[in-house]
């Protein structure tokens, strides 16, 4: 049963913990009444159920496997020694690499430096040089043949070396680059005889064409086979989409299976029961997933022939299955085909293929329009709302926006604190526009809304309690959009949470603000434990890829489609395990089960 506190009893509690929760508290007590803060709708939840720590720790303090001992040697030469980097992982430092022999000892003279009139120094074996009269110098000769074996992020050569030269081949190998990258060198030594090689270059991006050729050398010359084209293949297991919702996140995997985990109450994971998943857990056998979109307690998806499926709670007919049932496995919605879907708290939206949007749910619920189809009464199946265009639309507690085809936006349902952004605070039963400018992106939080325009500046407006508006001005709410910062390097890959918020830059840099307490702003500590009211980067990567934010956890894909997760996982809605307790304070990965 969900439990509700007074706004009062929080303000009291809270009120000495920063000076900008002082601000949003306030804020909370005078503005937010009609939407109480809720504690805990979990409740009863046997703490059973909850992962412990480990019984027996790894030499690091965590409970994986690690790739090597701390203090012990490491390193091609094994005169590095590892070292503990946090309690999962180990790095191998102050180690050398080989010398340009192939070997470990130090050269008395550079390979290929002049050692006398006439003569050059070369290797002799791995360890030594000797010289050699450049006469006596002859050059090796490989012939590419083929990728015999082509993975996700490697790819096993094999070459010929028809020629060993003199002096003898001291490396064999295989050169590859990308359009964008420079080629990169991959090698193994000693070669000893003529004849063909086998080498398996790792590393590689996945779904990448590549150019690559055959190499040799002999330290004083090179020689380079004819160059080939091939394209890795995709990691069954790496991701393509992530979406978070209220204690549960889902994915598509890229071999299109669906996976869902956290807290299972109302059928929410899809997975044909009630029971909670500490870990990813596939949502039926079939592969054909296109999209996933989570809302608050329920959630929806559409196939690769564009039919719409839900599943979740059911209780305001937001499953738009003409009924109010709970259901724990996917339902197919209508006949319709359909580009996207947005899953609310008591409605849901979407927008059919034909780029007509529709709206269902809101029946006996506080219904202010967000149907958004000049009423307030709710709708037990999709209902059209207007005959427009439409690009993109949003959805969270009581409100939602979109973006028609014109690339204006507009927005309807609960006004409450200037959610809306039409400049007051009244509510709107069908789309009123928001400006007259053009916008890329839009996303819905609880009480406010974030969208890009299309010049890529990021724009906030609503509710500003724990600084959900990155305007640096936590407590002021904002009834039309406001600027965040001056940046003109935002991308429409941006989710508003129900009280923080995330966006993807276009150097692929990941920022998030607003309230934080449960770690959802991935800063790595609790040092802030309220949040930050600009926006903050996420560590230092810049291969963010894609972003989902929701009640207290982010979600999110960065490099060769790895899945991260950060936040509350006080009932698994992280996907791994945290044996330091409910709050994974900066991303982490998502393992396959």
């Amino acid at each position: 049963m969900t439990e509700f506190v007074s706004i009062e009893d929080v303000c009291t509690t809270l009120a000495a913990v920063s000076v900008i929760a002082a601000v949003s508290i306030v804020m909370g007590c005078v503005g937010e009444s009609e939407e109480p803060v809720v504690i805990d709708d979990d409740a009863g939840v046997d703490e059973s159920d909850v992962a412990t720590e480990c019984e027996s720790p790894n030499a690091c303090g965590g409970c994986g496997d690690l790739d090597g001992e701390p203090e012990r040697s490491c390193g091609p030469c094994s005169d590095g020694v590892y070292e503990c980097v946090d309690e999962e992982t180990v790095e191998c430092v102050d180690a050398s690499g080989e010398n340009d022999c192939g070997g470990c000892s130090l050269l008395p003279a550079e390979p290929g430096e002049v050692c006398m009139p006439g003569g050059v120094w070369v290797c002799d074996g791995q360890d030594d040089v000797t010289c050699l009269y450049e006469d006596n110098v002859t050059s090796p000769q490989v012939t590419t043949l083929e990728a015999t074996d082509i993975g996700a992020r490697d790819v096993t050569f094999e070459g010929e070396i028809t020629e060993l030269g003199t002096p003898t081949v001291t490396h064999h190998g295989y050169c590859v680059s990308t359009e964008s990258t420079p080629t990169e060198c991959y090698s193994e030594g000693p070669t000893i005889s003529e004849g063909t090689f086998s080498i398996t270059v790792d590393g590689l991006a996945e779904d990448t064409p590549y150019n690559a050729r055959a190499y040799v050398s002999n330290g004083v010359h090179d020689d380079y086979g004819d160059t080939v084209g091939l394209t890795t293949g995709i990691d069954a297991e790496g991701w393509q989409q992530l979406s978070t919702g209220r204690h549960y996140s889902c994915g598509i995997r890229n071999d299109d299976t669906l996976w869902c985990w956290g807290f299972g109450d109302n059928g929410r994971l899809g997975v044909g029961d009630t029971d909670k998943r500490l870990a990813p857990h596939q949502v039926g056998d079939d592969d054909d997933w296109a999209s996933i979109t989570l809302g608050w307690i329920h959630g929806c998806g559409i196939r690769d022939d564009d039919t719409l499926w839900c599943w979740g709670d059911g209780e305001y007919m937001q499953l738009g299955l003409d009924d109010d049932d709970d259901r724990t496995t996917p339902q197919q919605v209508g006949d319709d085909q359909w580009a996207s879907v947005a899953p609310g708290r008591y409605h849901t939206c979407g927008i059919r293929a034909d780029d007509t949007l529709w709206c269902w749910g809101g029946v006996d619920a506080a219904n202010d329009g967000l149907l958004g189809v000049g009423h307030t009464e709710g709708a037990s199946t999709p209902q059209q709302v207007g005959d427009e265009q439409w690009l993109q639309v949003s959805s969270n507690w009581a409100h939602s926006c979109g973006i028609r085809a014109d690339d204006t936006l507009w927005c309807w349902g609960s006004n409450s604190r200037g959610r809306l952004g039409v400049g007051d605070t009244d509510d709107r039963t069908t789309p009123e526009q928001v400006g007259d400018d053009q916008w890329i992106g839009v996303s819905v939080g609880r009480v406010h809304t974030c969208g890009v325009r299309d010049d890529h500046t990021l724009w906030c407006w609503g509710a500003n309690s724990w600084g959900q508006l990155g305007n640096g001005q936590a407590g002021e709410d904002s009834e039309a959009p406001d600027q965040v910062g001056s940046s003109d390097n935002w991308t429409s890959e941006l989710d508003a949470g129900d009280l923080h918020n995330c966006g993807v830059r276009d150097d692929h840099t990941l920022w998030c603000w607003g309230h934080g307490e449960s770690g959802q702003l991935g800063q790595g500590d609790m040092d802030n434990i309220v949040g930050y009211e600009d926006p903050v980067k996420v560590g230092v990567r810049d291969d963010w890829q894609s972003i989902s934010a929701s009640f207290n956890q982010s979600c999110g894909i960065r490099g060769a489609d790895v899945a991260m997760c950060w936040g509350s996982n006080s009932l698994g809605e992280i996907g791994i395990d945290s044996p330091d307790g409910d709050i994974v304070p900066s991303p982490a990965m998502i393992e396959h089960p």
